[in-house]
This record gives C-alpha cells, sequence and structure tokens, in this order.
C-alpha cells in the first residue's frame, strides 16, 4: 500500500495527466506481462495470454475495426517489450509536462487518445496500398501527438541535449518526424505511419487552438458526459470591496485557475484576467 499511496500522493499528484497515462501504461505492461513470464517457465509455450493481446492490439483492417472498435485506443496501451515502453514513456514524462503546464490535464488527455487514434486509422488506411504488418501497438502515436503539440506551441523552447547543447524544441521534433518518415521503407513501416498520424493531430490541434478552434471539442463533450456536475452553492461568489477594487472570494479564484489548466491563460476574458490581477493584490 505504500507503494500505491507513493504513486498517488507523490507521482499522479505532481504531474497530473502525465503521470496519470505513464501508470496505465506501466501496470498494463506488469499485468500482462508477468503472468506472460510465469506461462513461460511453466513450459506453456501457447500461452492463453496471446488471446488477450489479439483483442487489444489494432489490425490493419477496417473488417477487424468493426467487430473491435475499441482496439482504435486500446492498442495505445499495449507495448511490445522493456525498451518499448521504457522510450515511450520517457517521451511521455520529458514532453508532456511542457505541454501539461500551458496547457493543462485536459488538454494531455485530450492529445493523447485522439493522437492514438488518428495513428491507428493512418495505420489501417496505408494498408490499402501496402502492408503495413500483423497489428499495431504502442503509445507512440499519442506521445507524438503530445511531442508535436508542444513544438507547436512554444516551437523556440530550448532543451539541452548531451554533445550537442542547446537545441530549438522545434528543430529537434521536425528531425524526429523525418526520421519517422524515411523509415517508413525499412522495418515496422506500421509503427512509423502511426507515429505520423499522430503527429498530424498535434500539429493541427495547436495550430487550429491558435485560431480559436478546438478540435478536442468533442472528446471534451464525451467525457463530460461522464463528469459529475458539482451541485451550485448559495452564494458560489462573494464580491468584497477594498479601496474601492473588487476581491473576488477563493472560489472564483479556483474556477479562474481550473479554466487556465484547461484552455491556457491566453482563453481568459478580459474580466477573469482583471480579477486574478485583483485578487493578487491583497
Amino acid at each position: 500500500m505504500s507503494l500505491i499511496d507513493d504513486i498517488q500522493n507523490n507521482f499522479i499528484r505532481r504531474y497530473g495527466a502525465v503521470a496519470q497515462i505513464i501508470v496505465i501504461c506501466v501496470g498494463v505492461y506488469l499485468i500482462l506481462g508477468i503472468p506472460k513470464v510465469i506461462l513461460l517457465f511453466m513450459g506453456v509455450k501457447d500461452s492463453p495470454l496471446d488471446i488477450v493481446y489479439d483483442f487489444l492490439v489494432l489490425f490493419p483492417n477496417f473488417n477487424e475495426l468493426i467487430f473491435k472498435p475499441w482496439t482504435i485506443i486500446t492498442y495505445g496501451f499495449i507495448h511490445l517489450n522493456v525498451f518499448h515502453i521504457l522510450f515511450n514513456m520517457l517521451w511521455m514524462f520529458w514532453m508532456g509536462q511542457l505541454l501539461r503546464e500551458y496547457q493543462g490535464d485536459k488538454v494531455i488527455w485530450s492529445t493523447f487518445i485522439i493522437g492514438t487514434i488518428s495513428g491507428g486509422l493512418a495505420f489501417i488506411l496505408c494498408n490499402n496500398f501496402f502492408p503495413v504488418g500483423l497489428n499495431l501497438r504502442g503509445a507512440s502515436a499519442g506521445i507524438n501527438a503530445i511531442v508535436v503539440a508542444a513544438a507547436t506551441l512554444l516551437p523556440n523552447h530550448t532543451i539541452f541535449l548531451f554533445l550537442f547543447g542547446a537545441v530549438r524544441l522545434k528543430w529537434l521534433v521536425l528531425f524526429f518526424v523525418a526520421l519517422d518518415f524515411i523509415s517508413i521503407t525499412e522495418g515496422n513501416p506500421g509503427g512509423h505511419i502511426s507515429h505520423l498520424g499522430g503527429a498530424l493531430f498535434g500539429f493541427l490541434f495547436i495550430y487550429y487552438k491558435k485560431q480559436g478552434v478546438d478540435l478536442a471539442q468533442p472528446y471534451h463533450w464525451f467525457t463530460g458526459l461522464f463528469e459529475s456536475k458539482p451541485k451550485p452553492k448559495s452564494s458560489p461568489i462573494k464580491i468584497t470591496h477594498r479601496k474601492g477594487v473588487s476581491t473576488p472570494s477563493q472560489v472564483e479564484i479556483d474556477r479562474i485557475l481550473d479554466k487556465i489548466k484547461a484552455v491556457g491563460y491566453d482563453k481568459l476574458t478580459t474580466e477573469e484576467k482583471q480579477t486574478l490581477f485583483n485578487a493578487s493584490q491583497d
């Protein structure tokens, strides 16, 4: 229980949606991987867990997708081996924190899920032109969406790399996107195509968000159906006056801070920005 408490109270509370996605991916990997090792030592060659994998990974045709529509998302939480999940989770941790700082937890989840869907659809569509592989698994498409979204939002953000020194985020991400494109002709073409599908969504998401259009709105509407609505209080906002300046209550301040986490500071109204300024003077 101590380990669970540490994950919940330290890791998840500190890193929010980024930590949640990492914990889910690692948890699924361990839940499926540990029994597979045990069965191997028991001499079981045809593991029944293969049926579970087939139930969760994405296959490159629409016929499979029609009968197993959940696989367009679940494949993003299944990983092939320890190096696969290690590199994915490191990218998620590094780049996810950057995007979360400016856009909030809801954007991390929506970008990851829709990026995963976009990568899966690219994988299936390209199978009509050339064979892309037997199946698709891994969080790379969703993580690529987050990475490219961060680079589109903060292109000149500087990252210090060993041996290379300071590198702007846009050039680093552009290099890896180009590498995925070139690698299509090599091993695992389906994986690289899904990466590009996720990257495309990440770019379009931030590009249109800057224009005031939220491509993730359907996702937010859908997830909002399952969120519990807080009961309105009799006096949710209390305004006091100090030397002719209106001072908002803590409830109003918390509401504005939640909005910043969800959509960013730039989406605040003039009145909300003024409210935060007034509160900072107290």
